[in-house]
């Protein structure tokens, strides 16, 4: 029989150094945000803009601050397929896939698909039309972090951050997958 072993202390060493890398040599399809004005770009914001489950929040409902990811935001990938994809991470377009990306200690790929269906239906055509004119409007925010339901889990710590400023569907790079 296994002894399962719980660390004494369950928080997050803030001592251990994080790695170091040049952001420089890692490029995705989406450029990255140079000012407050620019557009089609995306940027890591910080996590204080986020409400997260605290330490006490089975005993409460009361969510606290986010702090700062615990990982960089190093690129994003935007691309167009036909069809669902898989494994994204494997496919020769994809950063990791690059020569940088293959020397980095740990990636962690978020692939997040939002693949519409307007074939069947005029309905959903003039929808999803009227929508998209408007996407390039939008700024959207996103914080991916593991979600706590035991006490044990708590406090919820924020992974990363990204933000999606006024992107236009066409310069999404499309996949033949």
């Amino acid at each position: 029989m296994l002894e399962r072993k719980t660390p004494a202390n369950k928080e997050l060493d803030p001592n251990v150094l994080p790695t170091t890398i040049d952001p420089s040599q890692l490029d995705g399809s989406l450029s990255k945000e140079k000012d407050n004005t620019d557009t089609n770009c995306w940027t890591s914001p910080s996590g204080l803009g986020f409400m997260i489950r605290g330490k006490n929040y089975l005993k409460d409902n009361s969510k606290v601050m986010g702090g700062d990811p615990l990982l960089k935001l190093l690129a994003v990938d935007w691309f167009t397929v036909d069809r669902s994809v898989n494994q994204i991470a494997l496919h020769p377009k994809c950063l990791v896939q690059s020569e940088a990306g293959k020397k980095l200690p740990f990636i962690l790929v978020i692939n997040l698909q939002i693949d519409v269906d307007i074939g069947s239906s005029s309905v959903a055509r003039s929808v999803i039309g009227l929508v998209l004119g408007y996407v390039t409007s939008l700024v959207v925010d996103l914080a991916i972090l593991i979600e706590a339901k035991e006490e044990e889990e708590l406090p919820e710590y924020i992974l990363g951050t990204v933000r999606l400023n006024r992107v236009r569907l066409d310069s999404a790079v499309h996949l033949d997958v």
